[in-house]
């Protein structure tokens, strides 16, 4: 135990876009269970499954979000 800050799936954040846009940096080498790599497309897909059905949205992440897309691999704005 160090009390340590340590990131599971995103390495980074940076706002852009006057704090409009929060860019994320998804962690490299972590694996979903059957073996595939987890990835921004991973990212995007949950938060617009949420969208599509709000009743999943159960902490409202909708009422302050426009989008969310996968800009690359790695890169979720």
């Amino acid at each position: 135990m160090k009390s340590e800050f340590v990131p599971w799936l995103a390495v980074a954040q940076e706002w852009r876009e006057d704090y409009l846009v929060l860019r994320l940096t998804t962690r490299e080498g972590v694996l979903w269970s059957d073996g595939r790599p987890f990835s921004a497309r991973d990212v995007s897909f949950t938060f617009n499954l949420l969208k599509t059905h709000p009743a999943l949205d159960r902490r409202g992440l909708w009422g302050f979000l426009d989008e969310v897309h996968a800009v690359d691999e790695r890169t979720v704005d």
